[in-house]
């Protein structure tokens, strides 16, 4: 199922977007909505673990290999949410399309870092329309206290040395960090409820969860039509909003999603 996409972002937004490869701070959900959310995530989460002894490994979802994942209403509620498809439609175009969602959860107190990375190792002229929302479910929603996502301005459009080139492996390595300069680094600050999104091939990175709560990300991956099945690395995609006439995917119902939780 698909909606009609409104205009979802300012033509400053749009324009702000495309200048430094991310927008910061759309509200999504408010306060109350959040709440519901993150305690029924929360809910499903205790629910299985009492009923897989204590841990609950299950955290993926991939609907043509798998059984229905407990989550997965929860989930496509949330990727599907009229607001946050308007302001991808504002980028996109007409036509959105997810490819997949996902999950992450740093627990209080965990101070492991995600590195400077991409999102894709992938470049074939189609990437602009490959793009992340990341929405912030967590009660202080994603600041530098809790690891919220830091960007590069202008660094989707910076040619990296030693770029990224395999899927498997994104992070920087010490050549590709000459880029990464500290007047260029923006910091996300935004409460529960809001998002960010930012180019695929923007360079980001995530710092510790020093804060008494978890930090909980719900991401979804969105596309335009005119993405190529190379860059998207996937055959098959869910019609969000607009009408998908090209064959590059298979339209399906449902969509892949990863729940990542770290542990100190």
């Amino acid at each position: 199922m698909h909606q009609d996409a409104a205009q979802g972002l300012s033509p400053e937004q749009v324009k702000g977007y495309w200048d430094d490869g991310f927008l910061i701070g759309m509200p999504i959900f408010d306060a109350e909505e959040t709440r519901q959310i993150r305690e029924e995530f929360l809910a499903i989460e205790a629910e299985q673990r009492a009923a897989h002894g204590g841990t609950w490994e299950i955290r993926h979802h991939y609907p043509w290999q798998t059984a229905d994942h407990p989550m997965k209403a929860l989930y496509h509620r949330m990727a599907l949410n009229p607001r946050l498809v308007a302001a991808a439609a504002a980028i996109l175009g007409p036509t959105v399309l997810i490819r997949n969602c996902d999950v992450f959860v740093k627990e209080p107190g965990v101070r492991r870092t995600v590195a400077w990375h991409l999102d894709t190792a992938m470049h074939d002229g189609t990437e602009d329309a490959y793009l992340t929302a990341w929405v912030g479910l967590g009660e202080d929603g994603a600041n530098a206290h809790n690891g919220g996502l830091q960007f590069l301005r202008g660094g989707h459009r910076i040619d990296i040395p030693d770029r990224p080139a395999d899927r498997h492996r994104l992070s920087f390595t010490s050549t590709a960090m000459t880029i990464v300069k500290p007047e260029l680094v923006v910091q996300t600050d935004m409460p529960q409820g809001h998002a960010s999104f930012h180019h695929a091939c923007m360079p980001h990175f995530s710092g510790p969860d020093l804060s008494p709560h978890r930090r909980i990300g719900f991401v979804v991956r969105f596309m335009g039509s005119g993405i190529s099945a190379n860059m998207a690395e996937s055959g098959s995609a869910t019609l969000a909003a607009g009408t998908y006439t090209r064959t590059e995917f298979a339209l399906k119902d449902d969509f892949p999603v990863t729940w990542t939780p770290q542990i100190p």
